[in-house]
């Protein structure tokens, strides 16, 4: 059975980090498994959509947000 997890990187302004951007990777609290990428896929739009909101009700501007459904390989698909 073929399996399929989210990785994510989040980069926002920082006026107090040297380059004035942070970044930092993202993964679900739970470790979620997906059965197909498309599964993974649409996770991965829903919880895009959650950041963002986040990030904009705290005010934070996310300059780059990717987020990848990676295989039990570690392989991008």
């Amino acid at each position: 059975m073929k399996s399929f997890f989210l990785f994510a990187m989040i980069c926002f302004a920082d006026p107090e980090a040297p380059r004035g951007i942070s970044c930092m990777d993202f993964q679900e609290d739970d470790k979620k498994i997906y059965n197909s990428p498309m599964a993974c896929y649409n996770a991965a739009n829903k919880i895009g959509d959650e950041i963002k909101t986040k990030f904009t009700t705290n005010e934070i501007k996310i300059l780059e947000l990717i987020i990848w459904c990676v295989n039990s390989k570690g392989k991008v698909v």
